[in-house]
């Protein structure tokens, strides 16, 4: 199934992290995968179960926050495949694990040898309202405005020829379709002072969001992906200075 989207800016700048209130969010977040294993045998990637479970967590989180008529719409807006599960996670976070409040905003798998170990970064609650209300609320000053400068760091992938054979092969139908090979940009804060070093780190994120954005089934990807393949498939450009021409502020999706 092609599932091409519309090109965006996807921002991997995390905001401020805060400690775990003495609960041990790993465990809790693989007990709470655990409940569903049964349920993920369409999962070819357990980078994709946990990213999944993170995402049902925090939508818990936010039942027992906000009105259920603005939770429906909230729920309304996600993807249909793998909605039955999504909801069911939901619920049973909401209900099991209301006393656990803070969103999970990240992960870390464990070393090459067992991927099945993993940590997770986690900010409070109200770290986390906080960091929504700013991002919906905070207009830039005249200042702003004159300056025109975005405090992140681009990164502009474009795919290669590599890319284009393997989704060639998938969609033979499209090789006159131009916006094929546009380039998808990233943003990072402007904390992260070696950019090289984070994408040999992060490269994997980046490869499965451009794979995804041109085709969502994940069985077809390329199984044993490595940052040389990476720079192989995608050309690749770094900014630090970052401008937007527009007046209006920048709206998060």
């Amino acid at each position: 199934m092609n599932s091409r989207k519309m090109k965006k800016v996807i921002d991997l700048f995390k905001n401020k992290y805060t400690p775990n209130n003495g609960h041990n969010y790993s465990e809790l977040l693989e007990e709470f995968i655990t409940k569903f294993n049964s349920e993920f045998e369409d999962f070819e990637y357990f980078e994709d179960i946990i990213q999944f479970a993170m995402v049902a967590w925090n939508f818990g989180n936010m039942k027992t926050l906000i009105p259920k008529e603005e939770f429906n719409k909230l729920m309304s807006g996600m993807p249909k495949e793998g909605n039955r599960l999504f909801k069911k996670m939901v619920a049973h976070k909401a209900a099991e694990y209301e006393k656990h409040t803070s969103f999970i905003v990240d992960f870390e798998l464990g070393d090459e040898e067992d991927d099945s170990k993993f940590s997770v970064i986690t900010q409070t609650q109200e770290d986390h309202l906080d960091m929504l209300a700013g991002g919906m609320e905070n207009e830039p000053t005249e200042n702003d405005l004159q300056e025109n400068y975005i405090d992140r760091i681009a990164i502009m992938v474009k795919p290669l020829q590599p890319f284009l054979d393997w989704y060639y092969n998938i969609y033979p139908e499209d090789r006159a379709v131009d916006d094929v090979e546009e380039a998808n940009t990233y943003l990072l804060g402007e904390d992260v002072e070696d950019v090289e070093k984070w994408l040999k780190k992060k490269y994997d994120l980046i490869f499965k969001l451009q794979l995804e954005d041109y085709h969502d089934y994940g069985k077809d990807w390329p199984k044993k992906r490595d940052y040389k393949m990476f720079r192989l498939w995608f050309h690749v450009e770094i900014s630090t200075m970052v401008y937007d021409l527009e007046r209006k502020p920048v709206v998060k999706l």
